[in-house]
């Protein structure tokens, strides 16, 4: 038999009293110990001819059960059903025990014995609390309904920035076109050539924004939902500032040729409401 301390281990104690009881015989008395620990409660059988329960009583005494056990002698018919201390005094009593083996235990420890006083909660009464934890870890982790609801409608937000956008600037190159069409095949090529600076507008003010919002928006479990708004707001950020800092947009809105392009004003709008409505998102995930 393993020695007494390998039933000090979570991971093999359960193991050895199966064991235990397996290879025991009716009427056997063997020597017997039970110990409540930082890692849970314990209760172990020896069958080696030379273990005494003074022996184990002297091994539970260096591990971390040295405050709450007993030892004794455990008569054994396919399960303990009686057990006798050696101890004169401890915080575990017998009575304890016998009320410990009397919950049906089989070849787990589903109960545990403190200070004398037996815990009403039994294995049954610990796996709901089991399920019921791992059951809110993972709604921990999902993301709510209503924030899949909130961000579903924003890349459409952004889509239609994009059309209205190219709408204006198709208008404004109609314009400068009309205005020079008298001017001769070398001017009005170099004034296609100039056209690109417009198109360039929307090359920078790309698509990027609605993908990542409806990756957002689809996104399972938070660990993806904030990953994906992370580069979503980084998207915003790098709009804004490029519709804050580059003159060309200014320039286009100021053009004399009597179109309203209303650039700054269109992309600021439409970028505060898509942030706006990242940040609902997030508080109601």
């Amino acid at each position: 038999m393993p020695p007494i301390k390998d039933y000090f281990d979570p991971k093999k104690r359960e193991k050895l009293l199966e064991t235990a009881l397996k290879k025991s015989r009716d009427g056997d008395k063997r020597p017997c110990a039970f110990g409540v620990g930082k890692s849970g409660s314990f209760l172990a059988l020896d069958f080696r001819n030379e273990q005494t329960p003074e022996k184990m009583l002297k091994e539970i005494k260096k591990s971390e059960f040295k405050d709450k056990f007993i030892v004794g002698m455990a008569a054994i018919n396919g399960k303990i059903i009686d057990f006798k201390t050696v101890q004169k005094k401890g915080s575990i009593k017998p009575k304890d025990v016998k009320e410990f083996l009397a919950s049906g235990i089989k070849s787990t420890v589903s109960r545990a014995v403190i200070d004398g006083k037996g815990d009403d909660e039994d294995e049954g009464a610990r796996s709901q609390k089991k399920v019921a934890s791992e059951q809110k870890e993972e709604a921990a982790t999902e993301i709510s309904k209503k924030a899949q609801e909130t961000l579903i409608k924003a890349p459409e937000i952004w889509q239609q920035t994009r059309r209205t956008i190219a709408k204006n600037l198709n208008q404004l190159k109609g314009a400068i076109r009309k205005a020079f069409a008298s001017e001769g095949r070398d001017a009005i090529a170099e004034i296609d050539r100039n056209m690109k600076a417009i198109d360039g507008v929307l090359v920078k003010l790309d698509d990027r924004l609605a993908k990542s919002l409806a990756k957002s928006g689809a996104a399972k479990d938070r660990q993806a939902f904030e990953a994906e708004l992370k580069g979503t707001m980084a998207i915003v950020t790098y709009y804004t500032n490029y519709v804050a800092s580059d003159p060309l947009i200014d320039h286009l809105d100021s053009n004399p040729f009597g179109v309203k392009t209303d650039l700054k004003e269109t992309i600021t709008s439409s970028l505060q409401q898509v942030h706006k409505t990242i940040e609902n998102a997030s508080k109601v995930a």
